[in-house]
């Protein structure tokens, strides 16, 4: 992006009062269209995503990444003055990102109803376990257990093994994602009706994006008592035939989708030509389902007899829904990868060059960027509290002296400003 590009998000300034991952990852993806992010951590520990995941020289590989484009300040939110610093700084924000437990908040003078008195027309976006009502509200929430009440754990996995849950934290960036969505919507909104605007406080529990994406499941209980099972790489509920994923000769992972009775017909000529494609038992969707385990297992001989060379220039030339699976090793090497800057590389002080997630989605006119890197602890402490909120050098000095703010070696520019 060049440097007088605009964001969608340039001149909007979010605190974060988030911990390691569902309200992090929405300011994040605020953050990654211009958006001046400023994380709030404890001054002792920080945020528990710092002490997650490997690293490399002592430093956390998955922090780089996940707190891009953020500015850290450290406050004691247990203290009256850290509490007081915050509110003051809720007066200049137009929007607040938090995870704490319900209630935990409010105990520190720092829920809606007091912040909403200090900025009316402040949003306000709430991730819980449960949600800020309720009568489970109170209880501790992780996104794992989002993920369980959603329906997404009993349908994921094969029929003769347990409940799978995901190979990273869906539960989590999915709230993310839908928590960022309900923060742009209320954005409009105050911009469309201006003085009529009264704040706006989103309240979303971990269950919800998840359960909200399984739309199917609740009419269908509803209407014929139906619940779903697991079908390991099978949608039970989607009408694909061929829908799993195969081995090639030489190792290579593949998943094969095939949605319409044409797509069928064209895998059945790449495995016996137009006598199987012409097959009369495959000639409808119905009897190919009903043919489902029979058709998966030519498929999954055909792939164990061909090389990933032969298998992805077949299918290509004959039209087949076949794509490779990826590991990192082939998001680095690919090329659509590259052209769509899906992979960005940034300077780090600590590590130098490297290369994390480009900005999704990808505007036009508004793009988005990767600034920085994770911070340290910290860091910018006394440039958002002297420059940004305006306090004076010695006020800012008295607060690090009683310990309300983290002291920090380095004077960090806020970044992106």
């Amino acid at each position: 992006m060049s440097a007088n590009m605009e964001s969608l998000f340039d001149g909007l300034t979010v605190l974060e009062l988030g911990h390691v991952i569902a309200a992090p990852f929405a300011a994040s993806l605020i953050g990654d269209f211009g958006a001046q992010v400023i994380k709030i951590e404890d001054p002792g520990s920080g945020d528990m995503l710092r002490r997650s995941g490997p690293r490399k020289d002592g430093v956390p590989l998955w922090w780089k990444s996940a707190a891009r484009n953020k500015s850290s300040v450290a406050i004691d939110l247990r203290l009256p003055e850290g509490q007081a610093l915050v509110r003051k700084m809720v007066e200049r924000a137009d929007v607040v990102i938090e995870n704490f437990r319900p209630g935990t908040l409010e105990r520190w003078g720092l829920g809606w109803e007091e912040l909403h008195a200090s900025n009316p027309r402040l949003i306000m976006l709430r991730i819980s376990g449960y949600g800020q009502i309720g009568p489970e509200s109170a209880k501790p929430g992780y996104g794992r257990v989002g993920e369980a009440m959603s329906g997404a754990v009993h349908i994921t996995g094969h029929p003769d093994r347990p409940p799978t849950h995901f190979g990273f934290s869906l539960g989590d960036v999915t709230t993310g994602i839908m928590g960022a969505f309900a923060v742009a919507g209320a954005l409009f909104k105050r911009e469309a009706i201006g003085d009529r605007f009264d704040g706006e406080c989103i309240d979303l529990a971990l269950y919800e994006s998840l359960f909200r994406g399984i739309d199917w499941q609740v009419i269908l209980y509803d209407q014929l008592n139906f619940v779903a099972e697991r079908q390991g790489n099978q949608f039970q509920v989607s009408p694909s035939p061929v829908s799993d994923t195969y081995l090639s000769g030489d190792g290579v992972w593949y998943t094969v989708a095939t949605g319409t009775v044409r797509s069928v017909q064209s895998l059945l000529e790449l495995l016996g030509g137009t006598t199987l494609r012409n097959d009369p038992k495959y000639a409808t969707q119905e009897l190919q389902m009903l043919h489902r385990e029979e058709l998966g297992e030519m498929v999954r001989q055909w792939f164990a007899e061909n090389n990933s060379d032969i298998v992805e220039k077949a299918c290509a030339s004959s039209g087949v829904v076949a794509a490779r699976i990826f590991t990192p090793a082939e998001m680095f090497s690919s090329p659509t990868f590259a052209a769509r800057e899906s992979l960005v590389e940034v300077a780090d002080q600590e590590l130098g060059p490297v290369r994390v997630t480009g900005v999704v989605p990808r505007l036009t006119n508004f793009p988005g960027s990767v600034r920085s890197t994770g911070p340290g602890l910290g860091i910018h402490g006394k440039g958002v509290l002297t420059e940004w909120l305006g306090l004076a050098d010695s006020e800012y000095e008295a607060l690090v002296s009683s310990g309300v703010v983290g002291a920090v070696d380095v004077d960090g520019e806020v970044p992106g400003h």
